[in-house]
């Protein structure tokens, strides 16, 4: 009698265990979006959820405490896009732009070099003019948009949007990439894509128009470097390849775009700092340049001149890189990340840099 009883609550208490896990699944997620120190998610259900670095309120739940884990953030309205820089974060919904987090230089984009309280946000991007937007992106300290009249960016010191004179195409910008004091935009009408800024290490392609006539599916920067994938599934790249970040087999920086070496047609590229990766057509994933904090996922630090596949990563639909870390959301919607986590970025509840994907968890429970 005492042994059936024993054993009833052994299995009584397995299935409340099991039920217990169950309940800790992730939530489905349904777009994910990385920065160097801090990253976001949107949940198949609607909600937005952020982790990692917070002193400046950059995961908009309104403290300036840092999560491992995921967060509750503030939600602007239908979200389309988000923009991940050093310590604040931008927010694309229905053609305008309100941003949240650090704001001394200029990068909420509100017309002041001031940091609001973590209780304010999101607030309102604005400049001459913002609307329309296509797409943005950030890097660092700076944030910038593609419209239907040209390229706006604001941050690094500019308090609010304003057209960059380096771009001087003002045609449609369909797609914008930026990186450490340079941006670059794909143009339509003609095709072609144009960047501007610093040009040290050749990340702005000289200043001359490049890919003429290409059909751009993405373009991404790293801190200087830049990628594009084209209509075939090619990938160029150009700029800084001190790690192998151009993925063309070797460590020579280029102004023109260099053809990555022997990757198979690609559905997506994102440049982190000084690493790349592609998501192939296959939904599985490659990545060349630096590894020293694992970015690269194959269980090593030695960085890959060329695209060398993540292990056991597969059912890929979506990538995010940014600085030193990467992350991969799956097909069922639950996303994975590498790479390094000094503030928590990869969101598994730990402070370690991981050499594989590791599961992004579910936010605490509300006691």
């Amino acid at each position: 009698m005492r042994r059936a009883l024993a054993a009833a609550i052994v299995v009584a208490l397995a299935v409340a265990g099991l039920a217990g896990c169950k309940r800790q699944k992730p939530p489905a997620r349904a777009r994910v979006w990385v920065g160097p120190h801090h990253a976001c998610a949107l949940q198949k259900s609607g909600e937005l959820e952020c982790w990692g670095k917070n002193d400046a309120s950059q995961l908009g739940d309104r403290t300036t405490e840092n999560h491992a884990l995921p967060a509750s953030a503030v939600k602007p309205g239908a979200l389309d896009e988000l923009a991940i820089g050093d310590s604040h974060t931008c927010a694309l919904s229905a053609g305008g732009v309100q941003c949240w987090g650090a704001g001394a230089r200029g990068q909420l984009g509100t017309g002041l070099t001031t940091s609001l309280s973590a209780a304010s946000v999101p607030v309102i991007a604005k400049g001459a003019p913002l609307s329309a937007v296509k797409a943005i992106d950030a890097y660092g300290d700076r944030t910038c948009a593609a419209t239907p009249d040209g390229v706006r960016c604001w941050g690094d010191g500019k308090p609010e949007a304003e057209e960059t004179g380096g771009f001087l195409l003002h045609g449609n910008a369909t797609a914008i990439a930026v990186g450490s004091g340079f941006a670059c935009a794909s143009f339509t009408d003609p095709l072609q894509v144009h960047c501007a800024g610093v040009d040290s290490v050749g990340q702005s392609a000289g200043h001359e128009a490049i890919l003429r006539g290409a059909t751009i599916v993405n373009l991404t920067a790293g801190e200087s470097h830049a990628c594009a994938l084209l209509e075939d599934g090619s990938i160029q790249c150009w700029g800084s390849n001190a790690k192998g970040q151009l993925g063309d087999g070797t460590t020579t920086d280029s102004r023109v775009p260099a053809l990555v070496h022997g990757l198979p047609p690609a559905a997506e590229v994102r440049a982190g700092a000084n690493h790349t990766c592609a998501r192939l057509r296959t939904n599985t994933v490659a990545c060349w340049g630096d590894n020293a904090a694992h970015q690269l996922a194959n269980g090593t630090s030695k960085p890959s001149s060329k695209p060398a596949p993540i292990p056991g990563l597969v059912g890929v639909v979506e990538l995010a890189l940014a600085g030193d870390l990467g992350c991969a959301r799956l097909t069922a919607g639950d996303v994975r990340c590498w790479g390094a986590n000094t503030f928590g970025q990869l969101g598994d509840g730990t402070t370690v840099n991981h050499d594989v994907p590791m599961p992004v968890k579910s936010a605490p429970k509300k006691k």
